[in-house]
């Protein structure tokens, strides 16, 4: 979506219905988009470009305890996360 809230695009990644999107991040580099997600004691982060095609993925299997549940972008897309 735009800052409107008007759909830019849709697009399916996983026909598995307890993936969670956790938050989504815009990049100040190269406008692409840092999706988090989690699925049980698991997390991925997906890199997408702008109209949605997965420029990267990253899986952690974690711990039952410990789940990344927000992110937050410093430094030139380094990438912060933390449990809430």
């Amino acid at each position: 979506m735009n800052e409107l809230g008007d759909t830019l695009f849709t697009k399916r990644y996983s026909s598995n219905k307890d993936l969670i999107i956790g938050n989504v991040e815009q990049s100040d580099v190269d406008s692409t988009f840092f999706v988090l997600a989690k699925k049980d004691s698991a997390s991925c982060i997906i890199n997408i470009d702008k109209v949605g095609n997965i420029i990267w993925q990253k899986n952690y299997q974690l711990q039952d305890s410990v789940v990344f549940r927000k992110m937050k972008l410093v430094d030139n897309d380094s990438i912060l996360f933390w449990e809430e």
